[in-house]
């Protein structure tokens, strides 16, 4: 056994790791995978033990301090817990040894996040010529919270990033801002792809504004690009750098063989630098040298080529001020940088595995805008809605998968009663709780007004009045909880001084009011006073509009009773003001799915509130048929399987136990629960729960096979049996009849 804290290797006489799967269907949610041991560092010059007050200590640790246990096999250590930090550390004057406290970094994930609004079609800043069709699969939350908390599935974002585009499931930068997106091949959104590192973009094209103001190769010293791309590669592929004219600069561009990076020389682009290409990762540096000649390094898998190249000055000394993004075959990851040091990124690994649904991924087509919500309570939100669960492994990776695709795989080991199964055998517990009378899932069904331009009405006043000399009145527009506003036009035009063709014709936000005396005829306020009105953004949620009347007058905030404007249509007199309009508005309806399975009349029902992370009927019902299919069916679980030592065994994997002499049963589970105990001679006690996923019987007698068939004539034995010999029978004398 060893451990290293704060990067010093210390000698451990004992250790103890406990880790479980969190289990969305039962309430759970992530904690945290946790060992205690005792170490002891040996004397240094004199026989002084360590405490924490000897000046320059690195040991006793301190709580936060990195720490990392393993075990050494024989055939090569195996890691018990990667990437953790320090708890808590405890000793005394009496011996050298310290009991530590470690766990892994689940306490990242206890951040706060907020976001915008977004929609999986946003309308562009022009108004009047369309969508950018983004897409937003449910996996790009999953993501964007992930990467909020310091978890990568692609690369981190170098200094100085321009743009960041992950495309997993939207097109929408975490940097930047989008201009244009669309299928390559039709139009209207692109397509996803599962990927070896989570969900990719492929058959897209999308148009960027790069952020920072318009970085140059020259005032940074570097730019660098960013993409992945998985195993197969076919068409055209690539990022390029853009001044604000959209002319290219730099591009990273790829084949199925090789990553390729050009610049532009004389007008065109050259190619500078190539290397073969492996999947995953691509890397490309252009790194100033003069104003007329760069370093050009393109990196991919373990390998790099590098080049000096005569440019165009423009190339160096341009700002970046646009991007393309250009996918035919699935890619991801995307950046623009421009950071302090080069190469910031080589030997990048993931720090995430991404195994969401292969097909029919749930996908979404509004989020609301959120402010100040919990990480944790989000992913394990999402868990439930979606039947996935989430954990960090042996190794220090977070772990994201769907719960039917991880019962799905094949098992990594067999663990029989004669070579792994210690003589306590296993327990097995069964809780008649967990069984419902079936499952209801209560989900939002996003119902879109949408216009091409700011016509959709958000918010009108009431047409209440303004005392003479009433400045800076403030009222708050909040977004109704059931709806989620896009594109609000937050520039209002005042009504009779701007055209009246838009006013009429209800495009945009508009204030204004009247005043009038005794006896006279309403008349536009702004002709007897000053009158203001602006609408700030607070959040996507609220807004503070905020009046200013100098006048002499009541100024009523309405357009007039009788027409005092030739251009202003009747049907627009007495108009309550300000009106505030937008681009789209969604009103987020409840609606019930149950699932088809149904269990005993007697038991709860088990209600899952998906809320907003479900918004299609499809996929409440495979929720509500996935979960159903689990609670209404009572389904005894393995509490623990005492295991002669089996280092290598995961949390997550998916194992077979047979057990050939007591139960005679082969049971095919999840590992949901792993607790090891290691002595200071090696002496090593391994438990494991495990979730059945599938139970058969083997070695059966006659006696439990008659009762199985009892009642069956030979014809419907028969039929069961179909393509068996009689020799194929006497050895699974219950084929098809298996338990779970």
């Amino acid at each position: 056994m060893s451990a290293v804290v704060n990067g010093r290797q210390v000698e451990v006489s004992s250790v103890k790791v406990d880790r479980s799967l969190p289990d969305p269907l039962a309430g759970g949610s992530l904690t945290s995978a946790s060992a205690a041991f005792t170490a002891a560092e040996g004397p240094s010059v004199t026989d002084i033990v360590s405490t924490p007050w000897d000046p320059g200590s690195v040991w006793p640790p301190v709580p936060q301090s990195s720490a990392s246990v393993s075990m050494d096999t024989g055939a090569g250590p195996v890691s018990l817990l990667a990437n953790g930090v320090v708890l808590s550390a405890s000793g005394g004057t009496s011996g050298r040894e310290v009991d530590v406290e470690v766990a892994d970094a689940y306490e990242s994930l206890n951040k706060t996040i907020s976001w915008d609004s977004l929609a999986d079609s946003m309308p562009l800043v022009a108004e009047g010529v369309g969508d950018a069709y983004l897409g937003q699969q449910s996996v790009y939350w999953t993501d964007r919270i992930l990467r909020h908390c310091g978890w990568y599935a692609t690369p981190p974002r170098v200094g100085y990033t321009g743009l960041s585009v992950p495309a997993m499931g939207s097109m929408n930068p975490e940097a930047g801002t989008v201009d244009t997106s669309a299928r390559t091949s039709t139009g209207g959104y692109p397509g996803w792809d599962a990927t070896s590192w989570g969900v990719g973009v492929s058959d897209v094209t999308s148009t960027y504004i790069v952020g920072g103001g318009g970085y140059s190769i020259k005032s940074r010293g570097r730019m660098e690009l960013l993409a992945m791309a998985d195993a197969t590669v076919t068409g055209a592929n690539r990022i390029e750098a853009q001044n604000n004219s959209s002319q290219g600069l730099v591009r990273m561009r790829w084949s199925q063989s090789t990553v390729y990076l050009d610049v532009r020389v004389g007008g065109t682009y050259s190619q500078a630098v190539s290397v073969a290409r492996t999947p995953g990762a691509m890397y490309a540096t252009v790194e100033y040298i003069s104003d007329t000649s760069v370093l050009c390094i393109v990196r991919s898998g373990g390998s790099s080529a590098s080049q000096s190249m005569t440019v165009d000055s423009s190339v160096t000394t341009g700002g970046v001020l646009r991007a393309s993004i250009v996918a035919a075959s699935v890619a991801g990851g995307f950046q623009i940088g421009f950071p302090g040091s080069t190469g910031g990124l080589a030997g990048w690994t993931p720090t995430v595995n991404m195994k969401m649904r292969v097909f029919n991924r749930n996908s979404l087509k509004v989020m609301r805008a959120t402010e100040g919500a919990d990480c944790a309570e989000l992913l394990a939100a999402q868990c439930e809605a979606e039947c996935a669960t989430y954990w960090i492994d042996e190794l220090g990776v977070l772990q994201w998968w769907d719960l039917a695709r991880l019962e799905a795989e094949q098992s990594v080991a067999t663990l029989s009663s004669d070579d792994d199964i210690a003589e306590g055998g296993f327990t097995w517990s069964h809780d008649l709780s967990q069984v419902k009378s079936g499952v209801l899932v209560k989900w939002l069904d996003p119902v879109s007004t949408r216009r091409w331009r700011s016509s959709v009405d958000f918010w009108q006043g009431s047409g209440q009045s303004l005392q003479p000399g009433e400045v800076d009145v403030e009222e708050w527009i909040n977004v109704p909880d059931d709806e989620v506003w896009i594109s609000p036009d937050l520039s209002p035009s005042r009504v009779g001084t701007a055209a009246m063709a838009d006013f009429n014709g209800g495009l945009g936000s508009w204030y204004g009011g009247v005043t009038s005396s005794s006896g006279d005829t309403d008349k536009w306020a702004h002709l007897n006073g000053s009158f203001l009105t602006q609408i700030e953004r607070v959040t996507d949620n609220a807004f503070k509009l905020t009046t200013q009347w100098h006048g002499s007058l009541v100024a009523i905030q309405k357009t007039p009773d009788a027409e005092v404007a030739s251009d202003m249509w009747k049907r627009r007199a007495g108009f309550d003001l300000p009106i505030m309009r937008g681009r789209a508005k969604y009103q987020l309806l409840d609606r019930d799915t149950y699932g088809a399975a149904t269990g005993p009349v007697t038991a709860p029902e088990h209600v899952i509130d998906a809320g907003v992370w479900i918004q299609r009927a499809d996929q409440a019902a495979y929720t509500a048929d996935y979960a159903a299919t689990r609670l209404t069916v009572p389904q005894p679980v393995l509490s623990s399987v005492a295991l002669i030592p089996f280092p290598g065994l995961q949390l997550g994997d998916v194992v077979e136990v047979q057990d050939t002499h007591v139960s005679r049963l082969t049971i095919r589970g999840i590992v949901v629960e792993d607790s090891r105990d290691i002595d200071a001679d090696m002496g090593m006690s391994h438990a494991v729960s495990i979730r059945p996923t599938f139970v058969s019987r083997n070695a059966v007698t006659y006696e439990m096979w008659g009762s199985v068939v009892r009642g069956s004539s030979y014809g419907q034995w028969g039929s069961r049996q179909v393509g068996d010999t009689y020799a194929d029978w006497g050895n699974v004398p219950l084929r098809r009849e298996d338990v779970l």
